[in-house]
């Protein structure tokens, strides 16, 4: 079944645009979307321990269907999904220049971005004072930011996240380290210009629930990315309505 038309017609970027959408993974749609994987994608969420870890593992999964079918108005079900030598997914057959997905998740959310004409990637953390060490802080903060950092935790998690965000557009991850992108410059509102191989990105934050945070990332040349609140998409279909399949990954 392909996606309804208005949800298409909303979340589907423009040339060298963005789009972006959280998503809680107890939400009525997040649950729906497990619907849209397969046995193979199934079984994989089947290998978490922890039950909330195999819901956001599916929920994800069919959240990156779900976008596949906006890029392409293909159905989902049918989506051919690839990885390439660093093990991120992206659409069989066709080029990240031309269309280009990323997700991320933590436990309880997820959040998909979608590109046309220019790449991304996007990354959500928990903010978690007690993962925090002198070492770790130093990877990324200067040491004025480091003493803010100690009372407000979120800037080095904001950080993280907008570094991981462009490793994740640029398709290495965290495979070489966090040498590999450099901060060129930030602004008060966090929004970052990065450098990674011969690539300049743009990160800048996301909309997220409390406790968490998020950045997504995009190459020189995006003239425009915008978040999508959920309740866009209920006001414009029935839940019921998003995805015509629902099985639960079970425990």
């Amino acid at each position: 079944m392909k996606l309804p038309p208005q949800i298409v017609d909303m979340l589907a970027p423009g040339p060298n645009e963005a789009r972006v959408l959280v998503l809680e993974h107890e939400h009525p749609i997040a649950l729906q979307l497990q619907g849209w994987i397969d046995k193979h994608e199934r079984a994989r969420c089947r290998r978490f321990q922890d039950e909330r870890d195999r819901l956001g593992a599916a929920v994800t999964w069919g959240l990156l269907r779900f976008g596949i079918g906006v890029l392409t108005g293909c159905d989902p079900l049918e989506a051919r999904i690839r990885r390439d030598s660093y093990g991120r997914p992206q659409i069989e057959g066709v080029s990240r220049d031309r269309m280009d997905l990323n997700v991320s998740r933590r436990r309880g959310c997820s959040v998909l971005v979608l590109a046309r004409g220019v790449r991304c990637g996007v990354d959500i953390e928990r903010i978690e004072p007690d993962l925090l060490s002198d070492e770790l802080l130093q990877t990324l903060l200067s040491r004025s930011e480091i003493d803010r950092a100690v009372g407000e935790p979120s800037l080095f998690f904001e950080r993280w996240s907008a570094m991981e965000a462009v490793l994740k557009g640029d398709g290495r991850g965290l495979s070489d380290g966090t040498a590999a992108a450099t901060l060129i410059s930030e602004d008060q509102d966090l929004v970052g210009q990065w450098r990674c191989g011969e690539r300049i990105w743009r990160t800048r934050p996301i909309l997220t629930p409390s406790g968490f945070v998020g950045q997504v990332a995009v190459t020189a040349g995006c003239v425009q990315c915008v978040q999508i609140p959920v309740g866009q998409i209920e006001r414009l279909a029935p839940t019921r309505s998003v995805c015509a399949v629902h099985e639960r990954v079970q425990p």
